[in-house]
């Protein structure tokens, strides 16, 4: 969904509701999202294709209890990985 509407827009996503015309095509990962199930970085893009394999490695999204318990996060290269609360922790995070 980030990557849809930096496409889109031309810029990355600033709050939820930047979210919502693409309900219909991710209403999973918007539910999440608008929920607060899933925290977002706002104002911070993933790579396009091509460029993810050489994008800074940082979280950008992830799920709310990733830093007590651990969780997926979605990095700014667009990987997806599970961590540890320690490793969520000492992981980059965007800013």
């Amino acid at each position: 969904m980030i990557r849809a509407v930096t496409n889109t827009s031309g810029r990355p996503p600033t709050k939820v509701g930047d979210f919502a015309k693409l309900e219909h095509t991710y209403p999973l990962g918007y539910q999440k999202v608008k929920s607060g199930d899933v925290v977002v970085v706002w104002e911070v893009g993933v790579g396009g294709e091509g460029a993810a394999a050489s994008a800074q490695e940082l979280v950008i999204a992830y799920e709310k209890n990733a830093p007590t318990q651990g969780g997926y996060a979605l990095m700014t290269n667009g990987t997806i990985k599970k961590l540890s609360a320690a490793e969520f922790a000492s992981a980059p995070k965007a800013k």
